[in-house]
């Protein structure tokens, strides 16, 4: 999960925002711009790893006791 307030911000409030990247994830994870789909992949990812990770530690552990 990973917030956007983009509506929030434009719709709601009247406030907008530009921006400027200098390489394709320099902008990445605000929350006023929201994620674009190879952001979005990225971290999906990045939660993937992780949880392989803590599963495969969890497992070691398991077997150790």
């Amino acid at each position: 999960m990973f917030p956007d307030v983009s509506e929030l911000m434009n719709d709601k409030l009247g406030i907008s925002f530009d921006t400027v990247k200098t390489g394709e994830y320099s902008a990445g994870f605000n929350p006023v711009l929201g994620l674009s789909d190879k952001e979005g992949e990225f971290m999906q990812n990045f939660v993937d790893e992780m949880y392989e990770t803590f599963l495969k530690e969890c497992q070691s552990q398991r077997n150790d006791a």
